[in-house]
């Protein structure tokens, strides 16, 4: 009360003419509005609002008061439809949260785990990659050797070439070894076979 003097005096029913009064700023300033709005995003501008407004209004009639502040409580749509409405909203809104959620553990657990394989993919192609190319840079520094004996003396080592050829091919001690027969060769004797081999 800011003036007791228009308080007591200026209007009758004081009780009756703020709750009218707050009735009718708060019906105006969100009957235009969705329901969502109110309860969320507009819910301080409309507080704001209506307590300039209904001032103006109380000061108007002289009632001689000042308002502190507007708080709204409670907000609910009207029942009937359009609380059924409202409802099924807001369940829609909590299913839609709630798979947002599924899938944002989904892709947590699975994303992951295909990137932990996918490195790992990467990585053995990396390894085999240097394996081979160490393996070509072995062998070509290997030929190169060979190559500078070779140029310094060719015959001698064109037979030590020929000659580590043949030895990997006939060694018998090596599997797949391979046995030399002369096709004109007659009443040949499998030896290798009395020999305990199974070959």
């Amino acid at each position: 009360i800011e003036d007791p003097v228009k308080w007591m005096f200026n209007v009758e029913s004081r009780e009756t003419t703020i709750r009218d009064i707050s009735q009718s700023v708060m019906n105006k300033l969100v009957g235009d509005l969705p329901i969502l709005a109110v309860m969320t995003s507009q819910r301080t501008s409309i507080e704001v609002e209506a307590q300039d407004n209904m001032q103006n209004l109380f000061d108007a009639f002289g009632l001689g008061v000042r308002v502190v502040t507007v708080k709204l409580q409670n907000i609910v749509p009207p029942v009937g439809q359009v609380q059924d409405a409202f409802e099924d909203v807001n369940k829609a809104i909590q299913d839609m949260n709630r798979l947002i959620n599924e899938g944002k553990q989904n892709y947590n657990k699975i994303i992951p785990s295909a990137r932990g394989e996918a490195n790992q993919i990467i990585q053995i192609a990396e390894g085999y990659a240097s394996e081979r190319v160490n393996q070509a840079t072995g062998d070509v520094a290997r030929f190169n050797s060979v190559r500078e004996v070779y140029e310094k003396s060719k015959n001698i080592t064109r037979t030590r070439l020929y000659i580590e050829a043949m030895e990997s091919i006939i060694n018998p001690t090596s599997e797949g070894s391979v046995t030399l027969v002369d096709k004109n060769l007659a009443n040949f004797l499998p030896i290798q076979m009395l020999e305990g081999g199974t070959k």
